[in-house]
């Protein structure tokens, strides 16, 4: 008699969350990842805005487990330049909707450069330099260093430019409100994307709206917060409940 372990497998994708910084230049990180075709239409409006008005800045909000980190290693991998990775990125994004990404984002199909940066309770302008740098530093980075430093990047940068993915971007904002803060250094990334002639992406990964996290700060202050957050275009993603059918079968939608 077989036992239960012989009998079930659990798809590697449930197995663990995926973490943008780590999974990012995984071959098999998008294995059992499906994206709904209403998240695949969200980052074609993304892409159109990117390539119509120059927008540069977004933000992705949307529920625990609506599989917004997953979605955004598959952007990083459709854009890059690994066939393979790009190959598992247009099957898991639909073929059309892919081949309409890449038209509106590549020009003369070169690839784009990301930047993982995972978010944590600490100040939001280091961490970025030490993504960028690639080492830890002891210093607190100054904010208006880092975004000329992104923007250096974003220029020199091989293809057709820097996409920088900000997952759990709350942390950072939680962190600015316990500080009680300058939450200026968002804004200042925000119009440093959309000032770069589409050379800069810069996607930020919520669980709730940006001034949700200022909730306990004064009124005054939840004000500027929402001037900032304006500075981002906002994709909402909720795909509870969502199915996608596939020629075998209804599949849900990953976490």
């Amino acid at each position: 008699m077989k036992t239960l372990s012989e009998q079930v497998r659990i798809n590697r994708r449930f197995q663990r969350s995926i973490r943008v910084d780590m999974d990012i230049d995984q071959p098999g990180a998008l294995d059992g990842f499906v994206c709904p075709p209403s998240t695949a239409q969200a980052l074609v409006s993304m892409a159109k805005q990117v390539s119509e008005t120059g927008q540069g800045a977004f933000t992705w909000t949307g529920p625990y487990g609506s599989g917004k980190s997953s979605l955004a290693v598959a952007l990083a991998a459709l854009l890059g330049d690994d066939p393979g990775r790009r190959a598992s990125a247009k099957a898991a994004i639909g073929l059309e909707a892919a081949n309409e990404i890449l038209s509106l984002l590549k020009s003369s199909k070169r690839n784009w450069v990301t930047l993982p940066v995972v978010g944590s309770r600490s100040d939001a302008a280091t961490v970025i330099s030490e993504a960028l740098s690639g080492r830890r530093s002891s210093k607190k980075a100054n904010g208006a260093s880092v975004i000329e430093k992104l923007q250096a990047a974003a220029d020199e940068a091989p293809g057709a430019g820097l996409l920088v993915i900000i997952d759990e971007m709350g942390k950072f904002l939680e962190h600015a409100a316990v500080e009680d803060s300058d939450v200026y250094f968002f804004q200042q990334l925000a119009e440093a994307a959309s000032r770069s002639n589409r050379r800069l992406i810069v996607v930020g990964v919520l669980h709730q709206a940006f001034d949700d996290y200022a909730h306990r700060l004064s009124r005054e202050t939840r004000d500027e917060w929402l001037k900032i957050q304006g500075r981002f275009a906002d994709i909402p993603l909720n795909v509870a409940g969502e199915w996608r059918l596939k020629h075998h079968g209804g599949e849900r939608a990953g976490d």
